[in-house]
């Protein structure tokens, strides 16, 4: 009989069964980027998961939710959780108004960059079941996943109402007519909110002059729209609709109050 859990805290979910191996040590398994590629996302309070297999490593879960897509097994700590019934509905995937949406993009100017990171307060909990021995506040930061990757700002600011990678945020929305166009056309056409995206990075417009972004090494920042257009031009092509293969970008305008 199928079980199911309503995550009750911001939860992390890894593509890893381990979260003593990831956390449990006096440091963190970081790449060559210092990003630790464990983590999936954070799955917001209230969103609804599918208990598979419970996991050699105590309250470790092998989990599916309707929340985040991916190709990788998925788990979580079952401590994040509360058991529920199946007729227990989706967590509601309620829209801010974009004056919300921006207010909530420029709060996190200056938050750090984290992989998977969605939840730019940070989750104590790792750090009170998986204590580290460092001082190191960055390491410290990173270790209760403090921040945001480029899609995890938008998903934090929209309530998680966008979807939460850029492989899906490619098509969300409504596309804005660019190819074939020059940087200065292209501008003219964006409007706050839009969605610079490709398959492994978004880019948000602010303002007609401003836009935001989370990048690794640099965290959240804000930069001139035309002249970050100029530098993701100089390697991808404006095209109106997404293509895996050419290196390109799109235009995405998503929220309803903007696209009627």
């Amino acid at each position: 009989m199928p079980q199911f859990a309503l995550t009750h805290l911001p939860t992390p979910v890894l593509n890893v069964p381990s979260f003593q191996n990831c956390f449990g040590g006096s440091s963190l398994p970081l790449d060559s980027q210092q990003l630790l590629r464990q983590v999936e996302t954070i799955l917001l309070p209230q969103s609804k998961v599918e208990l598979l297999d419970k996991m050699p490593e105590p309250a470790v879960w092998h989990i599916h939710t309707k929340e985040y897509t991916s190709s990788e097994p998925l788990y979580v700590d079952e401590r994040f959780l509360t058991l529920v019934d199946l007729e227990v509905t989706d967590r509601p995937h309620t829209l801010p108004s974009v004056p919300a949406i921006l207010k909530s993009l420029k709060s996190q100017l200056g938050a750090e960059y984290v992989w998977g990171g969605n939840w730019p307060e940070g989750i104590p909990q790792l750090l009170e079941w998986y204590t580290p021995s460092i001082k190191d506040i960055t390491l410290r930061n990173t270790w209760q996943l403090k921040g945001v990757d480029c899609s995890g700002l938008i998903y934090y600011a929209s309530q998680g109402y966008t979807p939460r990678n850029t492989s899906s945020l490619v098509h969300f929305g409504h596309h804005v007519p660019i190819e074939g166009k020059e940087i200065d056309a292209i501008v003219e056409e964006m409007e706050e909110l839009d969605l610079i995206v490709w398959a492994g990075h978004v880019i948000c417009v602010l303002d007609p002059e401003t836009a935001i972004e989370s990048k690794a090494g640099s965290g959240v920042i804000a930069t001139s729209l035309k002249q970050r257009l100029s530098q993701v031009m100089q390697d991808r092509r404006p095209l109106d609709h997404y293509h895996p293969i050419k290196p390109s970008f799109v235009i995405r305008r998503w929220h309803p109050d903007l696209t009627e």
